[in-house]
């Protein structure tokens, strides 16, 4: 909505002279369930403003219950009492008359701020804020909706009139009606199209058809003819969060579109818009909200960050300056210092202003979080970004900026990574619309070697993708997972052809060994070997160890071997029925292959570790013979 400020709100952007800070004005805190308002208005004023965002929320939960309308980031809205206390604090862009000034939106992930003037009739001064709102929290459900039903739910609701009791949704805008009256429509297939760059977006007429003509669509099929299209309306939503293209998806739900169109041009002929009453009863009265006096350290802090958020960083800086010489340890003060300077340029100087801010007051949440973002960023000292974001997390479990930055940190240092893997999945079940937090899940589970789940979810979010960045992201997984799974199957490969080439070796030297002993006992008289001892039902008994050095060792066909060791002045003899089967290596040294054990072990200094053996002349069988250098 970059239009909506002079289109359809008389919204104009004013030269605004660089702001001093004038006499201090008393500013008031009001808190509700759910927002904040900051205002230099009386006591009732906040409090009724308070009040009409909680209903406005409450009107939009209405429509679809299960719909999200909190991120778990700051609402801060700032009501002033008249168009002085406004330009105070409006971004500075050329414009006209300062007098049609209503208010502006001003959204981040972390943090949106609101700024509205109350001396103007509510439906006019909320309308802008409202419609951006809308934007805010379809964005948060629904992710990148085709242009004109994003404007057309933006201007559907904020028109909504709101009571105290209940609300009226669908009341029609004399000036929408004006508009589709004087101006010829545009085709259905071209208003389905219309993108962010189109004529129709950004030219003063078309863009006015183009409003007018959303909301009027929008009319049609979320009330028109008694709510008759309104499953077809949450078909269309349904597809386009499975990722069916735009274009299929209105033909899936809506049909013929030649047909579409033509009643499309009867219900705005014959002005056939109607409204209904909606049940808007919050469960607190506006008496009961909290309130306190600012004093001029905190409001003067509270300003300046909103300066900040509308890039009039002077002023800011003037702002913040002012209320850090009333109080060093305003937490919000050396916060908003931090916003300045990451804005300039200097991120030393940004943490210095944050660590302040999170040491003096450790129950700000954002305080904590951009304490933990400068600890993240300096050097990866992820154990202290850590500690400040679950701080952060303990006053707010639902702040997903901070659920999305501790799971990143958790997944880097590769600990904890079932719990990262959790913190993806409550991210994205709050922002269900924000696909980065399906692709940090996918991410997580590649870092646990759950590849296939990992390459399933980066296949959906591509499915989904509707940006060239979300869409690049998920391909980078896709080729990793891919890349590295074929170096998985490369490395087993070559290992299983290691381990067969081993095994060949092995059979070979055995085939030497036995063909050896064979021309040895043909050609020359062997010593008299020992009598072979009964070997049946001998029980193998713990394994044990002793260090000595090899006296004499006699090798029998095929591959026993008989070892004496001397130890600590005695002399033990142990037994390896195949010496192929044991494994000799150097001290300090990986396993010797191609050993010679019966010519290579006598006079050598080892330690045997054997089975022990009870009723036998020999002590044990040899399982391992460690050579010493």
């Amino acid at each position: 909505m970059h239009l909506r400020a002079w289109i359809l709100c008389s919204l104009v952007w004013l030269i605004l002279p660089a702001t001093g800070i004038s006499e201090e004005e008393s500013w008031i805190e009001v808190q509700s369930p759910n927002f904040i308002v900051i205002s230099n208005a009386s006591q009732s004023q906040a409090r009724r403003t308070a009040r009409s965002f909680e209903q406005f929320r409450l009107l939009l939960q209405a429509w679809q219950p299960n719909l999200k309308v909190d991120s778990g980031a700051p609402l801060e809205i700032f009501a002033t009492r008249d168009l002085k206390g406004l330009k105070s604090l409006l971004p500075i862009r050329q414009g006209k008359d300062a007098a049609e000034w209503s208010g502006v939106f001003l959204g981040n992930p972390e943090r949106s701020f609101v700024a509205v003037r109350l001396d103007l009739p509510e439906e006019r001064a909320f309308h802008v804020i409202y419609h951006e709102y809308v934007h805010k929290v379809m964005g948060l459900n629904f992710g990148k909706l085709p242009l004109w039903l994003m404007e057309g739910l933006a201007e559907f609701f904020s028109y909504a009139k709101i009571g105290e009791g209940e609300s009226t949704l669908g009341m029609a805008s004399p000036e929408l009606i004006q508009t589709l009256k004087r101006l010829s429509m545009i085709p259905l297939s071209t208003l389905m199209s219309i993108s962010s760059d189109s004529p129709h977006y950004n030219q003063q007429e078309k863009a006015q058809v183009f409003y007018a003509q959303s909301w009027a669509l929008t009319h049609y099929l979320m009330i028109g003819d008694k709510g008759a299209h309104r499953e077809q309306m949450a078909s269309f939503l349904t597809l386009l969060l499975k990722g069916v293209p735009d274009e299929q998806a209105a033909t899936q739900a809506f049909g013929d579109m030649s047909s579409l169109e033509k009643k499309l041009g009867s219900y705005i002929n014959d002005l056939a818009f109607y409204a209904y009453q909606v049940p808007a009863k919050l469960g607190m009265r506006e008496e009961e909200y909290g309130l306190k006096t600012l004093t001029e350290a905190e409001s003067t802090a509270l300003r300046g960050q909103f300066l900040v958020s509308s890039n009039r960083l002077p002023d800011a800086q003037a702002m913040l300056e002012r209320s850090l010489q009333l109080d060093a340890q305003n937490a919000e003060a050396n916060e908003g210092m931090g916003l300045l300077q990451l804005r300039l340029g200097s991120r030393d100087k940004a943490r210095g202003f944050f660590l302040s801010a999170a040491r003096q007051n450790s129950r700000s949440l954002l305080a904590q979080f951009y304490a933990a973002q400068m600890e993240f960023e300096n050097g990866r000292n992820y154990s202290a970004a850590e500690q400040y974001l679950r701080a952060a997390l303990a006053l707010n479990p639902e702040f997903v900026p901070g659920i999305n930055m501790l799971a990143q940190i958790l997944t880097m240092q590769k600990t904890k990574l079932p719990e990262a893997l959790a913190l993806t999945r409550k991210a994205s079940a709050l922002e269900p619309a924000e696909l980065r937090y399906r692709i940090n899940e996918s991410q997580v589970l590649a870092a646990m070697e759950r590849y296939d789940e990992a390459s399933r979810i980066a296949e959906d979010v591509l499915k989904l993708a509707k940006t060239d960045a979300e869409k690049n992201l998920a391909e980078s997984i896709l080729f990793g997972i891919k890349k590295h799974q074929e170096w998985v199957l490369e490395s087993n490969r070559r290992k299983q052809s290691q381990e067969e080439e081993f095994q060949r070796r092995e059979q070979e030297e055995y085939a030497r060994r036995v063909a050896q002993l064979e021309r040895q006992r043909q050609e020359e008289p062997l010593p008299p070997a020992p009598p072979k001892p009964d070997l049946s039902g001998v029980k193998k008994g713990p394994a044990a160890k002793v260090a000595g050095i090899v006296k004499s060792v006699y090798c029998d066909f095929p591959a026993t071997m008989i070892v004496v060791l001397e130890s600590a002045g005695k002399q033990k003899m142990l037994r390896a029925e195949n010496y192929y089967k044991v494994q000799y290596y150097a001290v300090g040294a990986p396993g010797k292959t191609g050993f010679e054990p019966c010519e290579e072990l006598p006079g050598s200094r080892v330690e045997i570790e054997y089975l022990t053996v009870t009723g036998q002349e020999f002590a044990g069988f040899i399982q391992s013979v460690a050579i010493a250098k």
